[in-house]
């Protein structure tokens, strides 16, 4: 059942996202919801200090179109502290991969966060 997968992966990776400065609000399938990609998709994810480039952590292109400097990223991402948000890193993520998104407590309400479990399968887009 996707609530069952939802919940065993947060609980899995809870300490992570505590470690990194991520609160998951509610978690259940009403906050969280996890998609199985039919396509390929670019997402993205900010980088420097503390959050290196490649992650468990992403965000839509939308998302990309409302942050205008780095502190925008920190704060409509609700970055964790030490993350100065100076670069900004496009993936793609190939179909079939499980994505779970939503929204993350302390980040702008634009904001949609995405989380998966491998970020081994993520290929960097050249600029």
């Amino acid at each position: 059942r996707a609530g069952q997968s939802i919940s065993y992966t947060l609980n899995k990776y809870s300490a992570l996202a505590g470690a990194l400065g991520f609160s998951v609000i509610a978690i259940g399938a009403s906050c969280l919801t996890d998609l199985v990609l039919q396509q390929y998709v670019t997402l993205y994810r900010h980088s420097g200090g503390v959050s290196s480039p490649t992650g468990r952590f992403l965000t839509t292109q939308q998302t990309v179109d409302h942050i205008g400097s780095p502190v925008d990223a920190q704060r409509l991402l609700n970055l964790p502290a030490g993350a100065t948000a100076e670069q900004i890193n496009a993936f793609v993520v190939p179909k079939g991969t499980t994505i779970y998104y939503g929204r993350v407590a302390g980040g702008g309400e634009i904001s949609t966060h995405i989380f998966i479990q491998d970020p081994s399968v993520l290929r960097a887009v050249e600029p």
